[in-house]
Formats: C-alpha cells, structure tokens, sequence
C-alpha cells in the first residue's frame, strides 16, 4: 500500500484542533526539558570528540644477547613541537609513553657503556607502535683513520667515469690522480694519492689479494664500480696486518649474489656535439664515449650457492688538443686518443654452514689507449691485460676466527711507439718516426716517445692466512703471507729513434727544424735489465719471494676505551740485488794503463768514494729485521658512542719497485748486455774534434768517436739546425748500437768494471749502497669522531707521516764538485792548465809563448785569447777539460775516457781529463741509491657525512657528503718513496725539502642529492683544491743540466757538480711555492744583487790562480741573469668544478626500475690549468737579450692565448677531472 501525501486541508484542521486544546504557546516545562536535553547531548558529543582513543609508544630495550636494559634513558620528541616525554626503562627493560596524538616521533635511547640508539616512530590513534630496540654495547674502535665508501650510493652522484677508485674523492686526504700523470704505463688508469704521496705508493687490494704493479707501482688493472660492494680506505695508523706501504690502503670487496634473482643494465653516451664546450685553444673536436655493462646475482642453490657477475666496457674514440706557443702555432692541433676498456668480473659464494663460508672470485681487465704523457706529438700506445683468480675460505671455530686467502695474478702492459700526424712524413722533412715532442719553458724535442718499447709481466701467487682469538678483554689477531712474485720483460728507452733536443732561445723563426741540435739521447738497443729468464725471453726476470707475518692485540681496558698493539713483520728477498757479491779490482776493464789501476786487491766500488766512513764496495745488505711496531687506543668518554677520540703511532714499511734494481743489475754484471743510454753533448762555439761519443769495445777501452757520416760532431751536428742533423745523429744511434752488439755479451758494456763509471745522466745506471734499507715512515694521528643529528658523522683528525730512508741518488765521488779541483802529486791543478792549454792551441795558438803554470803566466794566456777570439766563452775550456767529468768524458774517468799516447815514464791520463774529477780521479761519476731521503706530511682531514630522511620544501631525503684538507707535504726527492729520486744537492742530499707537485695545500669537495616528491633526483659534486706549487729552478737548454760543458759554471749554486740548482734565493730546509709577483720580485732582486757572481766552481779557479774574476766575467762563467716574467705573468691556480646530474627513477611493475639520468661535468665551465713550469730561462747581456721565456713558463706566460698551453683538457681512459664542460645521457634498469 501507498502512503497518501499530506494535503494542506488536513494541515489547517490538524493546527486548529491543537490550539483548541490549549497548545498555542509551548509550556515552560517542556522549554526547560529542552535545554537540559540540548546542554547534556552537546557535553556528550564534545566530551565523546575529546576522549577519541590516542595512540601510544611501547617497548623493550635489550642488549645483543638479549637480556633486558635497565635504567635506559628514553627521551622522547615530536616532530610537531609536542612537549618532550623522559621515560627510564624498568627492571625488565621496558617502557610505555601513555597516550600521544598522532604523528611523527623521534626516540633517543641512552645507557652508560651501550650506544646510543635513535630512531623513527610513526604514532596513529588507537594504536601502540612498537619502541623495541637492541643496544649494542659501546665499542670505540680502533685509531685507524678507516673510510668506508658504498659505491653504489656515491654512484647516485655525478661520477665521471665508473672505476671503482672514483668514489674515494669524497674522503678527506685522498687525491685521484690520472694514472698518465705518474707512468707512462698507467695511462688509462685511475690511481689514490694519500697524504700527497704518488698513487703509485698506495696499496690496491681485491677480496684479500694485492693488485700492485710491483716494477712501477699502482695497480694493476681498473675495477668497475657496479662490481664492488664496499671501498675501505685507510689513511693513517693502518692495521697491522696492512701489508708495505707508508701512505695508506685501498682494499677493495667484490660484489655478492643473494637470494632470488636479480641485476642491473646500463649504458651511458657522450658526443661531443652535445652539451660539450671547446676544448683547449678553442678546438671543436671529436669526442665520443659509449659506457655500458650490468650486472647479474642471485642463488644457484637456495641458502647455500649464490653466483654474482658484472661486466662493462668502454669505447671512446676522441681527439685530444695540442696547443703550440708561438712561434708554432702553426702546428697546434691534436691527436687520435681511442681508449678502450673491459672489466669483468665472476664470483661464487657458497654459505657451508653459519659457521663456514667460501667463494671464488675471477677479475679481469683489459685495456688500450694512445697518449702522449704531457709531449704533445710523441705518442705511444699503451695496452693493459690483467686476469686475476682469488680463492678465500673463512671458518669460525669457538674463539677462532680463520680467514683463508689464495690469489693468483697475471698481469702484461705493452708500450709500443705510435707514429703522430707529424711523424714519418715530410711535414719536417725528418727521418720516418721522428716526431715533434715537448715545449717546457723554451725547449722543444723531436723523436719518437722515449718510453717505447716496452714490456712488463708480472705473475703473483700469494697465500694469506689471517686469525683471530677472544680472549676475555682481548681480541688477540695473527696471521702471515706469503707471496711469489716473478716479473719481466724489457724496456728501450729512446729504442725507436734517438731524441733530439733544441731551445727557442726566444726566436721567430715558424720552423722548429731550424733551430740549432744542442743535445741528443741515444738508445744502446738493448732492452733488458738482468741476466735471468723469464715469460719466454732469455732475459729480464726478477724474483721475489715477500714474506709477511704480524700479531696484535686489541684490549678493551674498560667498556669506552680499547688499546690496540702489534707489530708487523715484512722480508722482501729479491728488491736489492743481494745475492750478488763484491766486485774485486780484478774486475777492471784490463785497457786501463797499469799506472792509473783503481785499486789493487781492494773492493772495486769501494774506490768510489775515498772519504773516511764511506764503503761503497760491500753486497748490498738483505733487509731480513723489518719489524713495524704500533700502538694506540680509542677512547669514548660519555660511553654512549657517539663520540669517539682515537690516536696512535706506528712503523710502517714501503715497497722498493723493481725499477729500482733496473738501474743497480745492469752495472754489476760483468756479462751480457743490458738496456742502456748514451748521450752527444753539444757547446756552442766548441772547436772541431773537442766532441766525443764513447762506444764500447770488446775487452778494452771505449772508443771516442767525434765524426759520423764524414761530419764533426762539434762543428757540423751540433749546433746544425736539426732538421738536417736528424740524419747524422740517427745514423750515430746505429752505428753506437752496432758497437754495442758486436762488443757482445761476454764483455757487458754497462759494467762498471769496464766503464769505472755509474752515472744516471749518461748511460741510466745507479748502484745500490751496500747500507740500503726498505723505505718506511713514522706515523702519527689523533682525532675524534662525533655522531651528530639525525644519523650525520663528523670527523676531523691530525696525520704527521714522516717517510724515511727512501732511496736518493747521488754521486758519491762528487764529480764535477767544486772542492775537488784535480791536482797532480806535487798540487798543480794539471788538467785544467791542459784544457786551458788545448783551448788556446785551437783557437790563439800564438797566445801560447810559454808552458802554462798557476798565477801569471796562465791568467796572461787567458788575457790574450780573450782579446784574440770574438765571443769568446767558458765552453771554449769546457769541452777541452774545463769542467764537470760528467760533461767532459761523459762520467768515465780519465783513465777510460782519455787515451794517452805511450811513453816512458808513462803519462797519468788525469793530467788531461776532467780538471773537476771527484774525489777519486781514477774512477767516474758513481751514483749510488742510499736510504737517505726523507719526507714530511702534515695534514687535517675534516669530515662530514649526512643522511637526511625528512622533506623539506619539494625534497624528501637525500645525501650530504663533505670533506676539507689542510696539508702540507715535503720531501728531498719525489713524491714516490717506493721509487728512488735524484737528490737535489749532492753535497748535502737532505738540505732541501721541496714541496711535492700534489701539494695544494687546501682541498675540498662536497656532494649531496636531493629526491624530489614528484620522483626527479638531483646530485651535485662540488670541488675546490687550492692553486699547486711551482718551485724554482734554472733552465738549461739542453735538458741534461750535468752533461751539458760549462753549466757547472753558470747554474751550479751550491757548488755540488749538478746545475740547474733550486733558484739561488731560497735557503736550506723546507722550501714555499711563491706567487708569480713574488716570483717576479725575487727575480729582479736576484738580478740586482747576485747575477754575475761565480759560482763555487769559478771561485775555485780564481783560488787556483787559474783565472781572474773579470776574466770569467767576460766568459760568462757567472751566474746569469734571469728573464723577468712579463706584466700580468700567469699564475697557478686554484683547481675548480661543478658537476650535476638529473635523474628519474622509474618503477615499471613489482620488481622493474629504469632510471633515465642527464650528467653535467664541470657544467659551468671552469678553465683550469697545469701548474706552470718552474724552470725559469736565463741570459747574458748582449744585442737582442733579454728575450722572452717560453710560454707556460714560471716566467714567460704572459695573459691571453699564451697559458692555454697549460690548459687541462680530457684526460687517459676515463678521466676527465677539470676538462671544459661535458654533458653524458644514460639509463639504468634494475630488477
């Protein structure tokens, strides 16, 4: 049925009815009843609304065995402002807050001796939210400055190039150095400088086995980033199972499968017509770069057998800039640089038990790239082949602790010539494979790469077992190594062609093959260094068996502070030549007249130096005791773990490269024949016939050859333009290697009993002094480390590392050292009257009345040439005997180099050779590698690391990642303590510390990357290094300053016999970097009040009555002037970048992810700069002078065009660090 609708009839009668009955008015019962009604409904509702249920926060606080926390002081904070809560755990560890509104909570829990724990908490009405947490209890740690790097975050940033190294840029005290930089034959590789020590030093390990390359330091192959799951890189107080080095590790873990499947592909593209700038001097160049690979994980067996694989390759195929100064800009261009790279890696983990894990891990690299090193045209190519297996088992058995390590290691680098758009053709109209090389401040030279061909094999087979041990309050760990390692192989330095050397000397001239030949670099041929074989050829082995053992105790004396102690143990048996013995006088080349023998009976080596105290003679001693104590302790003083203050010292043993033995074997082996160099000195306006070559002969003396091809050397090679002496001086590079081989093996012509001599100038070789020792450094740190907000880490610790006895070079017979003037028995200075003699029978025969003696009758003859000859000059006297042996006989002693006629009595050969020839004037120049030089780092390595988890503005979460380094680093020889270096004063080999070319003294960088809410990311990287320092020295033209006639007369400061000196105004100890306005004011004042003094060298003919000071004045046997760099003079500078990417995760179903990303690289452009050349160009006054230093010089770059010859472009491989602006599209897919 219906329900009829009310009509407005009924209404009417309905109302009428209800006022008849007296319902008119509402009664004032029934108004009262309202408002009681309408009062307590509207409590009931507003009391129901404010006691809506509330949520609430419960837990239980439990250490890590499980047992409750109690007296744990939880505080409680909202996000939202709310009044804070303070709760303390009961006897069962437990706590609840009571009602909280909703929203977002942070809890800190804190107890004595456990660290401090904060976390998250989301509360919700009518719910408890679990506050459970489990307290691990403070432990501070250990001293070592340890940084540990997650590459697949830092990878989330803008990361120029994907080697695994590349992530580390981020830790304070870290440098990425493009391996080119270092070694020919790391071109392609990245490399760490630690403490701004040469990459080469730093220790590589993979998965527990060492990748070093052990004859020129690095490592041995590049490791891609998707394939590592953690960089750990310690910069100071190393573990004491760290195996040798004295700057810090990088030890490096392998990804691993896990459970279900799962990967990553990529690919990232580069093209230059795409976001690039111009490179230097403003070329438009070729650029193109393809980088792709993934990556492959997950379980073979569930639980037990997981598989991981990574491969990527690179294929980049550019043209790098060459940027001339004038006057050759004609010939500014560039190079083909193809790069290529493969990395590969397989892993296999098997899970045996909780207790038992193992895994195999092969590695392999291969990669080819063509550079110059910094020569501009002389290219070579470089080839890397690197495979690697590792085998390690880790078992834990009651309080032990067993790690397990097999690794085996091969590694090949090829170095061949590569002919340039110059070489072989009639662009220079030189000779095929001659090419046009460097400008350094005014020098140019021409020739194929001086580091081609070469070969280097290495083989590694190590076995490593590590242990540890709990033992109430200790943590006792042990452990040992042993590795194998055999390398060989050949080099031919100079072995393509010889190298050419010519000076601008401030000319115009368009045409580099115009310019005069001042000096030339001959190759012998040979290429191999020791008599052993190896890897298929008859020669070139070396072995080393490098035994390890260490032991260390890390003691928790109380729950906040560890102290930790141990001492490493590290025996090299084959870095130093040992195993051969003394060198007995016998052993003299038996040509040397009997009246001038070195020594009879007595240690052949020993006659090198006859100064008290001194024996050179005795094997090399065998560093069998290097033991590497250290001590130090970590200490948490509010035993909550945040804060964190660590210290400690140490020993710690570096490597010695086999290169170094390379420069000892070849000198010590009476037969066979070993690589080796020659060098044609040249002395403008030296007479015909004063100009030698020494080839070897076969059982007896050295032959001085002055002509080739019908040519003098003195007067029609040297000094010819090279563009026609390119020919004679190739055909002397023959004719000087055929001498060579037909000399043959069984008379080596590198033997120092056939050559008295060791000189690293002429022919490469330095002895080992029978004192020396393995490298080390003393180290200490202190720093504390503080947990700050929301998860963020500050460090900042101070590092002194004090490298010690590293090898330098010097010559111990000090030739050409101005105190040790030649003087016969009766103590007439006989050579340099000869020379002096001989220079005027060549020139001003008539100047010559009477036999030379001291005092007037010479300084008279000297008078007359003078005023006789036009232009005459100290090169002159020099190349008849007046000078450095080094220069004049080319480091032989007289007796080798100086072939006298026969007479009775018979004449001393010393009375006609060198008139500076040493301390012992019946032996050479020997240089010897003694452990003497030292090494200074100071440095303060700041932190901050910064997880953010909150949105703020359109960013939700992100990464914050800073560092800051002030450091100081100086040194008496290089920056490598593993490789030794020529001192910079013989006389006194550590009076000079100098800075190292690493030493800018602030560095910072920061990243950070910010996720938006609508999906998009953002990174930056940011990097700023203070400018690096150039420090001073004299140019010589030639580029050989000890082989060069007279230099010991203009450049030699100190005396020593080696020119080229430290600029004259800095004193002993360590030296600064200037800017170039002080530079140009320590020039000018240089000029006003020491040019045109005598160097030690002509004081001592002045003290010889041999020579007046105006005489040597009108020599130029002063000290020169100094070109003063022009007005606005370039300046180092600071290094600078930006770089950015943009990137857009993508989730495509439950478990696919694409990320498309957009990189910007130094996207505002910076131009940066190589520090200029320190050598600084000098003259004497005269028609045209001063002229203009070369440009990048110290002293010779004015502004505009002329620094971009300093300019940074691309790098080898894949680094790219300060080049203009690149931009690089790429994508990702995970799953």
């Amino acid at each position: 049925m219906a329900i009829p609708a009310c009509s407005g009839v009924g209404r009417r009668k309905r109302l009428s009815k209800l006022r008849a009955s007296g319902g008119g008015q509402p009664s004032l019962t029934l108004v009262f009843i309202s408002l009681i009604l309408f009062t307590v409904l509207s409590g009931t509702i507003g009391f129901a609304q404010d006691e809506l249920p509330k949520g609430s926060i419960e837990g239980t606080v439990i250490d890590s065995s499980g047992a409750p926390v109690a007296g744990a002081k939880v505080a409680i904070n909202s996000i939202s402002a709310e009044v804070p809560v303070a709760l303390t755990t009961d006897k069962d560890g437990k706590y609840s807050t009571g009602p909280l509104n909703a929203g977002s909570y942070t809890i800190l829990i804190e107890v004595k001796d456990f660290k401090s724990n904060r976390f998250f908490v989301t509360v919700r009405n009518g719910q408890t939210s679990n506050g459970d947490r489990k307290l691990v209890r403070v432990d501070p740690g250990t001293p070592t400055l340890l940084s540990k790097v997650a590459p697949e975050r830092i990878a989330e940033l803008p990361i120029d190039g994907r080697d695994v190294l590349n992530t580390a840029q981020f830790e304070p005290g870290v440098l990425i150095e493009d391996g080119r930089s270092l070694d020919a034959t790391k071109t392609g590789n990245f490399a760490l400088s630690i403490h701004k020590e040469s990459g080469l030093d730093s220790l590589y390990i993979l998965d527990g086995v060492q990748l070093n390359d052990e004859t020129r330091g690095g490592a041995t192959e590049n490791v891609a980033l998707s394939s590592t799951s953690e960089i750990a890189i310690s910069r100071a107080m190393l573990n004491v199972s760290t195996g040798p080095t004295s700057a810090g590790t990088v030890n490096l873990t392998t990804g691993s499968g896990g459970t279900g499947l799962h990967g990553e592909a990529f690919g990232l593209f580069r093209d230059k017509s795409i976001g690039f700038a111009r490179q230097p001097g403003g070329k438009d160049l070729p650029f193109r770069r393809e980088d792709f690979g993934g990556k492959l994980g997950g379980a073979l067996i569930k639980d037990k057998v997981f598989f991981f694989l990574d491969a990527e390759h690179v294929i980049q195929d550019a043209n790098r800039a060459v940027v001339m100064p004038s006057p050759f800009q004609a010939f500014s261009g560039s190079f083909s640089s193809p790069f290529r790279n493969t990395s590969a890696i397989g892993k296999l983990d098997w899970q045996a038990s909780s207790k038992t894990r193992a895994f195999y891990r092969f590695a392999y690299n291969w990669n080819k790239s063509v550079d110059n090193f910094g020569d501009d045209y002389s290219l070579y190519q470089n080839r890397n082949n690197s495979p690697s297996h590792a085998v390690g088992v880790d078992l834990t058995r009651g309080k032990y602790i067993h790690s397990l390590r097999f690794g085996f290691l091969r590694y090949h680098n090829s170095l061949l010539n590569t002919v340039g758009p110059f070489g072989g053709t009639s662009a220079f109209g030189l000779p095929a494979n001659i090419q046009f090389s460097d400008l350094a401040g005014g020098q140019v030279q021409f020739g194929g790469s001086p580091f081609a061909p070469q070969e280097t094999f290495q083989e590694n087979t190590e076995f490593r077992y590590d242990g540890s041990r709990r033992a109430g309050q200790h943590t006792l760990r042990f452990g040992a190594s042993v590795n194998r390692i055999n390398v060989g192989g050949y080099e031919k330095r100079f072995g393509v062609v010889p190298q050419l050397t010519t000076a601008l000397a401030g000319g115009t001239d368009p045409n580099p093959l115009d310019y005069p030949l001042l000096f030339a670099t001959l190759s012998n041929g040979q290429g191999f260094s020791t008599e052993k074989s190896a890897f298929g050829f008859s020669h070139g082995g070396q072995t080393d068996n490098r035994l390890q053992g260490y032991i260390g105790d890390s003691w928790k004396m109380f729950p906040n502070l560890t102290i930790t102690a141990g001492v490493h143990y590290l025996r090299d048996t084959g870095r130093v030549d040992s195993d051969l013995g003394e060198i007995p006088c016998s052993a003299a080349n038996p040509g040397i007249p009997s009246n001038v023998l070195p020594c009879s009976g007595r240690n052949l080596l020993d006659q090198f130096s006859n100064l008290p105290g001194i024996a050179l003679g005795r094997p090399v001693r065998q560093p069998n005791y290097d033991f590497g104590p250290q001590l130090g302790f970590a200490w948490d003083p509010f035993h909550n773990g945040r804060t964190v203050f660590r210290a400690g010292a140490g020993v710690f043993y570096d490597n010695s490269l086999f290169s170094n033995m390379r420069l000892d074997r070849p000198a010590r082996l009476s037969q066979g024949l070993y690589s080796g160099t020659n060098v044609l000195t040249c002395a403008p306006g030296a007479a015909a016939g004063t100009v030698a070559v020494y080839f070897p002969n076969a059982g007896g003396l050295p032959t001085a050859v002055r002509s080739i091809n019908g040519h003098d050397l003195a007067t029609q090679v040297c000094g010819a333009p090279v563009g026609s002496a390119a020919s004679d001086v190739a055909a002397l590079q023959a004719d000087y290697q055929a001498a060579v081989a037909a000399a043959g093996s069984s008379g080596n012509p590198n033997f120092v009993g056939n050559t008295l001599s060791l000189s690293v100038p002429v022919s490469g070789m330095a002895a080992f002094d029978p004192n020396y020792r393995t490298p080390r450094s003393y180290q200490i740190s202190f720093g504390m480390q503080r947990e700050l907000w929301g998860g963020g880490v500050f460090t900042i610790d101070y590092v002194r590392n004090m490298s010690q006895r590293f090898g330098l070079i010097a010559d111990q017979n000090h030739v050409g050292d101005s105190r040790y003037l030649y003087v016969d028995a009766n103590g007439i200075p006989t050579a340099a009257l000869n020379a002096i003699t001989n220079t005027i029978v060549q020139k001003a025969p008539s100047c010559l009345t009477t036999p030379l003696a001291p005092g007037a009758i010479v300084q008279n003859a000297v008078s007359c040439y003078i005023s006789s000859v036009p232009n005459a000059n100290i090169n002159d006297f020099a190349v008849n005997g007046l000078d450095s042996g080094v220069a004049f006989l080319k480091g032989l002693p007289a007796s080798i180099g100086v072939q006298v006629p026969a007479s009775n009595p018979p004449l001393d050969p010393r009375n006609f050779g060198a008139a500076f020839a040493g301390v012992n004037a019946l032996v050479g120049q020997g240089e010897f590698q003694s452990s003497i030089g030292q090494a200074v780092y100071n440095g303060v390595h700041i932190a901050l690391k910064q997880s953010v988890e909150h949105q703020f503005f359109i960013f939700r979460g992100g990464d914050v990642l800073l560092s800051y380094t002030y450091s100081k680093f100086v040194s008496t020889g290089g920056d490598n303590p593993a490789q030794s270096s020529v001192a910079y004063d013989f006389q006194a080999p550590e009076r000079y510390k100098v800075p190292s070319p690493l030493d800018r003294r602030h560095q910072f960088s920061a990243g950070w990357s910010l996720n938006s809410v609508w999906g998009p990311k953002l990174s930056f990287i940011g990097r700023y290094a203070s400018p690096a320092p150039s420090i001073a020295s004299l140019l010589v033209p030639s580029g050989n300053p000890q082989a060069t006639p007279g230099e010991i007369f203009r450049t030699d400061f100190v005396g020593d016999g080696t020119p080229a000196n430290l600029f004259p105004f800095v004193r002993a100890g360590s030296l600064k970097a200037l800017s170039a306005s002080d530079l140009a004011t320590a020039i000018k004042t240089y000029n006003s009040t020491q040019a045109g003094s005598l160097t030690p060298a002509g004081q001592a003919l002045v003290a010889a009555s041999l020579f007046t000071r105006a005489q040597l004045t009108t020599l130029r046997a002063t000290t020169p002037l100094v070109i003063v760099p022009p007005a606005d003079q370039f300046e180092n500078t600071g290094f600078k970048s930006l770089d950015a990417t943009i990137s857009w995760p993508l989730k495509l179903g439950e478990r696919l992810n694409i990320e498309p990303r957009a990189s910007f690289y130094n996207f505002l452009n910076f131009a940066n700069f190589q520090a200029a050349s320190d050598q600084l160009a000098y003259y004497y006054p005269g028609p045209g002078q001063p002229v203009t230093a070369g440009a990048g010089s110290a002293n010779g770059t004015p502004p505009g065009s002329a620094k971009d010859v300093l300019r940074i472009g691309t790098g080898s491989g894949v680094y790219n660090y300060g080049a203009p602006r690149q931009m690089e599209f790429g994508v990702k897919i995970t799953f």
